[in-house]
């Protein structure tokens, strides 16, 4: 009997192939004749928009064909085939995406599966790949709001100016009624849920290097922030180079629980953010700061895109959602550039909300950059759990089932997307 079982597993190891996360991939289609693969390069570059901030008191080789639209220009190339707890209705989740996504293929049996009889991790579904539709625009906004691009006050153009977004962090004290702009926030936030777009969320430190904030003290602010209606609470340096421990994060993780209210937590290692006790959930949110430009310096390639990895490693094993802000000057000539470059990582990534700003968060001007442009079609899920690296090339790929993302970190910074059968 055991001799049976044996050739039996024996068989199926023959039959799924190397131990390799391709071999799980379904073939890519072949064409009866290779065709070229649409090459679009689209810009994160949104329609300009003019009106002054009022400032606030803070403590291939063919010819290309160009086709414009509200996301900027689309570049469409031809090139060489490459190598192979309420959540508005227009703002899904990525627990509403997973299960719209389950459809793109089913894989088949790996040779892990043999593993996983004998207690090892299981491969993680395809369903978790999918694509967020719809906007993926961040507001990470530390100005008074009231004032956010010229409003002046203004609660209904205020209120329209955030509802571009589709998550929106409001700045430190403004959940508390000695702030100056206390009753026009509460304004805002009221009129933001009458338009049931954006989520806002509201800024706690949890720093120990920082503010230093007591436990009561956390809770309280957030319970604040509650009452004036926000969707959850954005928990800053939240990280051990804070000074903040395991204890101290999950403490703080169910004071707010308590209040029925979701976090997103930014710190630095990934790991600080999803280990403890208390895990995240797919209502909950990590931050990446300083997304590949940091105050317009672009950052280490490796280091960056190897936190990157992890961070969707432990996204993809919670569902929790990706954030990711990049920063630069306004008026830095290569701004486009750099921006693109971020925004694309970011598609690379499966990032959930993406946001292109200044250092301040908007803090000196009260000025909030318009929302990136929506991105091509790049299909409905991911083929890949991770992004593959070639190191030497500059080059970082992940396959949809439309097509590849591709990112070059060298000679230039750049993205695009390699549409199968053009």
């Amino acid at each position: 009997m055991m001799r049976a079982v044996i050739i039996l597993l024996l068989g199926v190891c023959l039959a799924c192939g190397p131990d390799d996360p391709a071999a799980a991939a379904p073939p890519r289609a072949k064409a009866a004749s290779p065709a070229a693969p649409t090459v679009t390069m689209a810009t994160a570059d949104p329609a300009v928009r003019t009106g002054a901030a009022r400032p606030t008191i803070t403590t291939g080789t063919s010819s290309p064909t160009i086709t414009t639209g509200t996301a900027g220009p689309t570049i469409t190339t031809t090139a060489a085939a490459p190598d192979t707890h309420s959540t508005p209705a227009t703002q899904p989740t990525r627990a509403s995406v997973e299960r719209q996504a389950g459809a793109c293929y089913t894989p088949p049996m790996p040779i892990s599966a043999i593993r996983r009889w004998f207690g090892s991790t299981p491969p993680k579904p395809v369903a978790e790949l999918g694509i967020r539709p719809g906007t993926r625009s961040l507001a990470l906004y530390y100005g008074w709001p009231s004032v956010v691009n010229g409003a002046n006050g203004d609660v209904e153009v205020a209120a329209a100016t955030f509802n571009r977004h589709g998550v929106v962090v409001f700045g430190d004290g403004l959940e508390l009624p000695t702030h100056p702009d206390y009753q026009r926030t509460v304004a805002v936030l009221h009129r933001l849920r009458e338009l049931g777009g954006a989520r806002v969320f509201g800024y706690v430190d949890l720093g120990v290097r920082t503010q230093n904030l007591d436990l009561p003290t956390i809770v309280r602010y957030a319970d604040a922030w509650r009452q004036i209606g926000v969707h959850g609470i954005f928990l800053d340096d939240a990280g051990a180079d804070f000074g903040v421990d395991e204890r101290r994060r999950d403490a703080a993780l169910e004071g707010i629980r308590r209040l029925g209210l979701p976090v997103i937590l930014n710190a630095h290692e990934p790991d600080d953010a999803f280990r403890g006790r208390v895990k995240l959930t797919p209502e909950d949110g990590y931050l990446l700061e300083s997304f590949q430009v940091s105050n317009g310096l672009i950052q280490s390639p490796e280091a960056l895109l190897r936190k990157a990895d992890r961070a969707l490693e432990l996204a993809l094993q919670s569902g929790t959602e990706l954030y990711a802000v990049a920063t630069g000057p306004s008026d830095d000539p290569a701004v486009k550039v750099k921006r693109d470059y971020a925004w694309w990582t970011a598609l690379l990534y499966g990032i959930d909300y993406f946001q292109y700003t200044t250092i301040d968060y908007s803090a000196r001007t009260a000025h909030l950059p318009e929302p990136a442009g929506e991105p091509p079609d790049l299909g409905t899920c991911y083929l890949e759990a991770t992004v593959r690296h070639s190191w030497a090339e500059g080059l970082h790929r992940r396959l949809t089932d439309l097509g590849e993302i591709r990112v070059l970190t060298q000679p230039e910074p750049m993205g695009m997307f390699l549409r199968r059968g053009g």
